[in-house]
């Protein structure tokens, strides 16, 4: 792994253990994907209360990402592996693990 993606990685489990305190039934599964060379993220809320808030800070987030790192090499997200699927190995952040 290289300098770029150890920082990312570590961006993108503050922003996991920030948003899981904020949405209590939150779930947030990410991996680095070697084939695609990018990082993936995936929101569970199906269990959230207000999904309008969740999803405003998600797209801030989404957003810094982008500049950050410019569209080619920022991560992907979604909700609920619905653009892809993760591995079992994907690291995992929930208020039962933290």
């Amino acid at each position: 792994m290289n300098n770029i993606q150890n920082i990312i990685e570590k961006q993108l489990n503050a922003h996991a253990h920030h948003m899981v305190n904020c949405f209590k039934n939150l779930t947030i599964r990410y991996e680095y994907c070697v084939s695609k060379d990018i990082y993936l993220m995936s929101y569970y809320t199906d269990k959230l209360v207000d999904y309008n808030e969740f999803a405003e800070d998600a797209m801030k987030f989404a957003d810094k990402m982008n500049i950050i790192y410019n569209e080619l090499n920022a991560p992907l997200f979604c909700d609920n592996e619905k653009l892809f699927k993760l591995s079992a190995n994907a690291t995992t952040i929930s208020n039962k693990n933290i």
